[in-house]
């Protein structure tokens, strides 16, 4: 199975976390025997939109690819994330429970190409295009989730989504306020922290003198 790891960003700060982070994508990607895509989070709506076209554009040549956000460093890539989801799965996410209660977070989103109607119908709705969780509120809502509030939300209705969809370890998207985090992660996610590129940088720096070195 052809399978492609996309990021992206646009703006000055992600800009510039995603140029100290990207080295440690593309040795994951090489590591794994991935290809890598960049792109630009441009478009009509807020940026988070982007994933959408990204992915659909992704899976029109591959058969899996999985969006990395540019604030998620790979501090251990040992592990393989498309080996971490069973292949009759079409998507996964990690769900956190925190404050805003059972949310999964398509920052780190592996898709199969059973998704692309998902996404395209995500595409094709306003629904949420101003909601602080954007393309993440649409998804959430095809999985059956409710929302009580702006970002409050619980799962209350198994849709074929979400029957369909495997809920990976916190390990593979580490939130700082996840009640279930892990103390080692796969994939750290670098979300409210006070020094977004600060704790990005020192996180890079972890995985260049770790499993990066140790695959040279």
């Amino acid at each position: 199975m052809s399978s492609v790891i996309v990021t992206g960003a646009v703006g000055t700060a992600f800009d510039a976390m995603l140029a100290v982070n990207l080295p440690v994508m593309l040795a994951y990607a090489q590591r794994h025997n991935v290809d890598m895509s960049t792109v630009r989070l441009n478009g009509p709506r807020p940026p988070s939109w982007a994933k959408i076209d990204a992915l659909l554009s992704a899976l029109r040549s591959y058969d899996t690819a999985v969006w990395i956000d540019a604030d998620v460093v790979i501090v251990n890539g040992q592990d393989n994330i498309f080996d971490a989801v069973p292949s009759d799965k079409w998507q996964g996410v990690v769900e956190h429970v925190t404050e805003c209660g059972n949310v999964p977070n398509h920052g780190v989103w592996l898709c199969r190409r059973q998704m692309v109607p998902f996404l395209q119908k995500a595409k094709a709705r306003t629904k949420y295009i101003d909601h602080p969780w954007w393309e993440q509120a649409d998804m959430m809502e095809q999985l059956g989730y409710a929302f009580s509030g702006v970002k409050a939300a619980r799962h209350v209705t198994p849709t074929e989504l979400y029957k369909n969809t495997h809920f990976l370890p916190p390990e593979w998207n580490n939130h700082p306020r996840d009640v279930n985090r892990k103390t080692q992660s796969n994939f750290m996610h670098v979300t409210q922290y006070d020094d977004r590129l600060a704790a990005v940088s020192s996180f890079v720096d972890q995985a260049s003198n770790g499993w990066m070195k140790t695959a040279e």
